[in-house]
């Protein structure tokens, strides 16, 4: 097992030391290659610009020297011979003269003397048009006077019948000879049409802007690029292309008067060639460069992985209860401070770990300790609301109870967004026919909330009770008195923190067939008459309680009939969103009470919780929700009436 057990680690430890290799290898190679690729693009930079220098000026200098050896009274006799406006016969004397054969001789001997660097020389002359010019005299072909006739003998040789000059023919008699008497006169009539002479003599130059600066500005000028011809030369059984350069200089007669421009084109073939002989030394330097960054590469590589090897064996070795590894690494460099750093920190690890057990036993029991004195007074907080709960429950009347001999019956239904809420409806009884219906809104939830509703519960019964022993008999009950010492009392509890709660008061009188009511900034009461589609809405002015000390309240009176029946709710009702965060609103709720007219009072008030939970989807709530509702069941008149 021991020996397997070797042979894995020392295996390991091998692919290791070649992937560090590698690395570094790929490393070096890769910098040595950036680097060659660098010089390269440098060296292959300087020498194109500084050979395209040498060219330019060299040109310069063969553009000056050969305008200055033109022969210029030669050249102005052509001129003159070639004014416009211009007949075919009178341009072929003019190039087949003694001025323009010293001009052409003198263009070969500037070609000839610079032993195959020029290509081309020729004489241009400038038109009225800045953009055309004549090209009169050039070495390397016969001068453009002669084209009518070479295309009138090619006509002749291929037996065509009509010569096309520009947008006119020419008509060629049969049997016309070369020579003959009729060949004389074909060229007498092509001599007058007009439209050859402009595209025999007359180039455009608007494609070289060099030359065409040069007959503006009337000196010497060089292009600055490179112009490659495709179809340059032949050579053998193959057109090679050609590089060159073009330039222009100026010819000026003794007298000053500007007779044209001398053109040289130069080739650059030789700068090429040159530079390609150039670019094949660099890769082979560029070779021997990798090829010893290679060799060196794997040189270092073999002692830094030998160091990395052992570090490695160090790292796999590290065990929580083995004693630290020893490791000779002597390499002088970062290598040999890692080393170090591995084993102070594989000491550090062990100090930990040897301490560690003992930590997490220690921190796991202070844990469960704590958690167990949590779950505990979890439990005492959850039965405590529990309690709370009940307790706030049976404080709210029960549903489906009736009054005065069932001469008021009423429902209600009550759901708390938690444990505890914070509203509140009651059934007060003052006499025996006298009853009042409170309904009430603390703002914010929970434990806090459900205090206020039921010392607000506590004060609304002690003041309502109060206004039968003050008075014996209740002529007009007065609920506007009691919302105002109600509010006295919650601001000295609530009015320094962020509470306060609304409320509806209202007070029924079953002798007097009477509701009075006052409302202390809640949402209206609803009336539904008996068989009829129509709501009234129960409200009056009020500001909510617990917030100023005096508010003044007001009183409102509704005469009561038969079987009508009245609604209170709170916000949690109106409030409640669907899906599409659409609000359940005063429309819905009038809508459910209108479409359940004449149900008993307990079923009015379950419909509507229950219409307000199928809005919402099953969400869960955002606010109490409370609707209490009231049924008159006795014989009262049939018209209500606002008394003031």
């Amino acid at each position: 097992m021991s020996t397997r057990k070797g042979t894995r680690s020392e295996s390991a430890g091998w692919h290791v030391r070649m992937g560090i290799r590698a690395k570094i290898t790929a490393i070096l190679v890769l910098l040595s290659t950036l680097l060659c690729a660098a010089l390269i693009a440098i060296a292959w930079w300087s020498l194109e610009s500084s050979l395209h220098e040498q060219l330019r000026l060299r040109l310069r200098s063969i553009a000056g020297h050969g305008a200055a050896r033109l022969d210029t009274r030669a050249l102005s006799a052509l001129q003159r011979g070639l004014r416009r406006p211009l007949s075919y016969l009178a341009a072929r004397r003019a190039m087949q003269g003694p001025a323009y054969k010293t001009i052409a001789r003198q263009l070969n001997e500037i070609v000839e003397l610079e032993n195959g660097l020029l290509l081309y020389a020729y004489i241009v002359y400038p038109t009225s048009d800045p953009e055309k010019a004549w090209i009169v005299a050039d070495n390397s072909a016969q001068a453009e006077g002669d084209w009518l006739e070479e295309q009138l003998q090619q006509a002749l040789a291929e037996g065509q019948s009509n010569l096309q000059l520009g947008r006119d023919q020419l008509t060629i008699p049969p049997g016309t000879r070369i020579h003959s008497p009729e060949y004389q006169q074909l060229l007498a009539r092509a001599a007058t049409i007009e439209e050859i002479w402009y595209h025999s003599l007359v180039d455009d130059i608007s494609d070289f802007p060099v030359m065409m600066q040069a007959l503006k500005e009337r000196k010497i000028l060089v292009e600055d690029e490179l112009y490659y011809d495709p179809q340059g030369e032949v050579v053998g059984s193959k057109i090679e292309g050609i590089w060159s350069f073009s330039g222009y200089a100026p010819i000026f007669a003794p007298d000053g008067h500007f007779l044209g421009l001398l053109g040289v084109d130069i080739t650059a073939n030789a700068m090429k060639d040159r530079l390609l002989r150039t670019a094949r030394q660099l890769i082979l330097l560029a070779g021997i460069i990798i090829a010893l960054a290679w060799i060196s590469s794997i040189f270092l590589g073999g002692r830094l992985s030998q160091n990395i090897k052992n570090l490695s064996n160090a790292v796999q070795a590290l065990d929580a209860k083995s004693p630290v590894p020893t490791l000779a690494i002597r390499s002088g460099d970062e290598i040999e401070d890692l080393g170090r750093s591995f084993v102070r920190m594989a000491r550090t690890i062990q100090l930990y770990n040897q301490n560690l057990e003992n930590m997490v036993t220690r921190r796991t029991r202070e844990l469960d300790l704590a958690n167990r004195e949590l779950v505990s007074k979890n439990e005492q907080i959850l039965a405590s609301l529990d309690m709370a709960r009940r307790l706030q429950q049976g404080l709210l009347p029960a549903s489906g109870r009736s009054y005065a001999n069932n001469r008021l019956l009423t429902g209600a239904c009550y759901e708390a967004m938690e444990s505890l809420g914070g509203d509140l409806y009651d059934v007060i009884p003052i006499q025996a026919h006298q009853y009042a219906f409170l309904i009430a809104d603390v703002s914010g939830h929970g434990v806090a909330s459900a205090l206020i509703t039921s010392m607000a519960k506590l004060s609304f019964h002690a003041h309502v009770s109060n206004l039968a022993g003050e008075q014996g008999t209740i002529n007009c009950p007065n609920p506007a008195l009691v919302l105002d010492q109600v509010n006295r009392d919650m601001f000295r509890l609530i009015g320094d923190l962020s509470h306060y709660l609304t409320a509806l008061l209202m007070i029924v009188d079953l002798e007097k067939q009477e509701l009075i009511y006052s409302n202390a900034g809640h949402h209206p009461a609803v009336l539904q008459r008996e068989n009829r589609a129509e709501l009234f809405e129960l409200s009056s002015d009020g500001f909510f309680i617990g917030s100023m000390e005096s508010i003044e309240y007001q009183n409102a009176f509704m005469e009561l009939q038969h079987n009508d029946c009245i609604i209170l709710y709170t916000d949690g009702i109106l409030e409640t969103r669907n899906s599409r965060d659409e609000m359940f609103g005063y429309e819905r709720l009038y809508q459910c009470i209108q479409d359940h007219p004449g149900v008993r009072p307990d079923e009015l008030a379950q419909t509507i919780m229950q219409t307000v939970e199928d809005f919402s989807g099953g969400a869960s709530i955002e606010d109490d929700r409370a609707v209490l509702c009231i049924q008159i069941n006795g014989s009262l008149s049939a018209e209500p009436r606002e008394l003031c």
